[in-house]
């Protein structure tokens, strides 16, 4: 499978290269799925040990945060780019495009942080380094709150104050930011959300999200 795919990928590449459409982007994305997945970074050992070599899922955060912009990149910026049809012919997209593109690399991070909640025992006892294992269930979902807070509140700033945001923009955005979290977090800890439908509910967040900028784009 990963010789047919390695072969797609080149003649994916070799036919937008021919089109004028193979884009830098590309490559990055393509190589943070790499580096995520194998061991190519190296890494200074701990108490004076030899570097050794780390993948980005290895990391505290920087694993969840790695999941969270490649797929915001895959998802808004790679298609708008390749939409402007050549490369560097690209008009910069509005303020909002970029809003959205953070919210929903925001929602995908809370979604591999949510899964690594689910998974702390068996992380724990295999010695995979997750947030749920270094500060625990409780801990990592107030920090899920800290972040969903203080980027609504950046939303409610960019509503309120430059006016960056619409009333529907702005008012999607914090519903899905604030409710995503309070739906997981809140519906485990209040009993009604048992776990078959926690897992269901993360695994549907993105055609929440794809929903909502459908209605707002009607």
């Amino acid at each position: 499978m990963l010789i047919i795919a390695s072969a797609a990928l080149c003649c994916s590449a070799l036919l937008l290269a021919r089109q004028g459409r193979l884009h830098p982007g590309y490559g990055i994305v393509l190589a943070a799925g790499i580096v995520y997945s194998f061991r190519l970074i190296p890494w200074p050992g701990r108490r004076g040990k030899p570097l050794t070599w780390v993948r980005l899922k290895d990391l505290l955060l920087i694993k969840n945060l790695t999941i969270g912009v490649t797929w915001a990149g895959a998802v808004f910026l790679l298609p708008f780019i390749d939409g402007n049809s050549t490369v560097g012919s690209a008009v910069p997209p509005a303020i909002v495009f970029w809003f959205l593109m953070a919210s929903y690399g925001l929602a995908v991070t809370f979604n591999s942080i949510f899964c690594d909640i689910d998974d702390r025992p068996g992380d724990s006892a295999a010695g995979v380094l997750t947030l749920a294992v270094r500060l625990g269930s409780e801990k990592t979902g107030q920090l899920v709150w800290a972040a969903a807070g203080g980027w609504a509140m950046l939303l409610a700033l960019s509503y309120l104050g430059p006016g960056w945001l619409d009333f529907g923009h702005f008012t999607f955005l914090a519903c899905f930011t604030l409710g995503y979290p309070l739906l997981i977090i809140g519906g485990s800890r209040a009993g009604y959300l048992p776990e078959g439908a926690r897992r269901y509910a993360i695994e549907s967040s993105d055609v929440l999200f794809s929903l909502g900028v459908l209605l707002l784009s009607t």
